[in-house]
C-alpha cells in the first residue's frame, strides 16, 4: 500500500486516503474490499477533474496505534500478510507531492 486509482492522465490533483478499516473499504469479512478512493477517483473524473488518488487503509488499526506508528516503514492489517501498509509520516516523508490528504479513523 498504498494503492492508486485514477481518472485521466495530464496534470492531476493528487490524493492520499490514509484511515482504517472503512478508508480500505473492508467488506465481506474480509474476503472484498472496496475502497472509497476508487470512488472518488471515479467521481471527480466524471466531473473533469483529472487526479490520482492514493490509498493506504489498515483495519484493525486505531488512531492512537497509527500515531504511535506514523514513522513506520512497513507493517501489517489485521486482514493478513497481503494488507501491509506505511504510517502517514513516512508516506509524506517518501512522497511528499500530494495535493489532499484525507485521514478518516475510528
Amino acid at each position: 500500500m498504498p494503492v492508486r486509482f485514477g481518472s485521466g492522465g495530464g496534470d492531476s490533483r493528487r490524493i492520499l486516503c490514509y484511515g482504517d478499516s472503512l478508508t480500505v473499504g473492508f467488506c465481506n469479512s474480509g474476503m472484498s474490499f472496496e475502497p472509497y478512493g476508487r470512488t472518488l477517483a471515479t467521481s471527480l473524473g466524471k466531473a473533469g477533474i483529472t487526479c490520482e488518488v492514493s490509498v493506504c487503509g489498515l483495519s484493525g488499526r486505531t488512531a492512537e496505534e497509527m500515531i504511535s506508528e506514523k514513522d513506520s516503514a512497513v507493517f501489517t492489517d489485521c486482514a493478513g500478510v497481503d494488507h501491509v501498509g506505511k504510517g502517514l509520516a513516512r508516506i509524506l516523508n517518501d512522497d511528499a507531492t500530494f495535493n489532499v490528504v484525507v485521514v478518516m479513523v475510528g
